[in-house]
């Protein structure tokens, strides 16, 4: 999560889905204290022990020591500064961009017309709704 990858990879899907439910969480030994708190805290495999589960939501995660340095009012109005910000000659330099990425082959994907689309299918998020907030809501039909 912190390094780009996820926590249990395996060619084996079989032996992801194992080590998901009781493979030991593997971290690290350069992770801060904090880092490890919040990564064993959301990778916690009882969902209702989960960081993030409680009545706080996404809160409880937000107020996490490992965010005590954001400033979550302006990264929401965009006025956080970034930590990085890569230095670039061009509007068009790729250098910080993964050669993985670079060499993928572009493919387009074509648009399925909706017209033979229900309702539902033509809205993914049907089921969600943007709140004031700016969080998305679940709703039942």
């Amino acid at each position: 999560m912190l390094v780009g990858r996820p926590p249990f990879a395996h060619k084996n899907k079989r032996k992801v889905l194992k080590d998901v439910l009781s493979a030991p969480i593997l971290m690290k030994k350069s992770f801060s204290d904090d880092a490890r708190d919040l990564l064993t805290s959301l990778l916690e495999r009882d969902p209702k022990k989960r960081l993030g589960h409680g009545v706080n939501g996404t809160e409880d995660i937000m107020a996490h020591p490992f965010f005590k340095s954001i400033d979550w009012e302006k990264l929401a109005t965009k006025e956080a500064k970034p930590p990085f910000i890569p230095k670039t000659k061009r509007i068009d330099d790729l250098r910080h961009i993964d050669p993985l990425f670079k060499e993928e082959k572009v493919q387009d994907t074509p648009a399925t017309s909706n017209l033979r689309l229900s309702q539902k299918e033509k809205n993914h998020f049907n089921e969600f709704t943007y709140s004031k907030e700016g969080h998305m809501t679940h709703e039942i039909e």
